[in-house]
């Protein structure tokens, strides 16, 4: 998801959720999704409600962490928006990352 990208939760907002929600993302390579190197994050509704409309960043690696990467995410009752660094890639601080390895699948009630 990047900044033009968002989702609409109005029909079951965060808010409605026993406890929060799931992110549920998996590898993305050559415009193919993938059944693996799935990668789970749970967000508190309590944050949500805490913090409306602020962003949230979600690391996500792969086994022995050949694949580095995060995704950042703003977070509000009824939506989430992405952020355009969420497609990068490249080398900071020693570090590689390939944000655009992983796509969000699935966004869970919970």
């Amino acid at each position: 998801m990047t900044g033009g990208h968002s989702i609409d939760l109005s029909k079951t907002p965060i808010s409605s959720q026993q406890k929060g929600i799931v992110l549920v993302f998996s590898a993305y390579t050559n415009s193919t999704i993938h059944d693996y190197n799935f990668c789970t994050y749970f967000l508190p509704k309590e944050f949500v409600s805490l913090h409306p409309g602020c962003g949230v960043s979600i690391p996500l690696s792969v086994i022995n962490h050949a694949t580095l990467g995060h995704k950042y995410l703003y977070f509000s009752d009824k939506k989430i928006t992405g952020n355009d660094k969420n497609n990068e890639k490249g080398t900071a601080n020693g570090v590689t990352y390939d944000n655009k390895y992983w796509i969000l699948r699935e966004v869970i009630g919970i």
